[in-house]
């Protein structure tokens, strides 16, 4: 989904670690301070948005 001009997807809480690393997108907090396990809000480009919306859909399937 967006959220203020950002990407915000649900992810393996280590591919959301890993992103946060990078620089390339942060952990996302409702509620300052209170940020949560496997979301990031992601700023790029449309390529990269659309390759983590594909890697959301398969985590969102995995928990099926």
């Amino acid at each position: 989904m967006s959220y203020e001009g950002a990407l915000l997807v649900r992810l393996p809480r280590a591919e959301v670690d890993a992103l946060v690393e990078e620089g390339i997108g942060r952990s996302f907090e409702p509620d300052p301070g209170r940020a949560t396990r496997e979301w990031a809000s992601i700023r790029g480009s449309e390529d990269l948005w659309l390759a983590l919306a594909r890697n959301a859909m398969e985590f969102a399937r995995s928990a099926v």
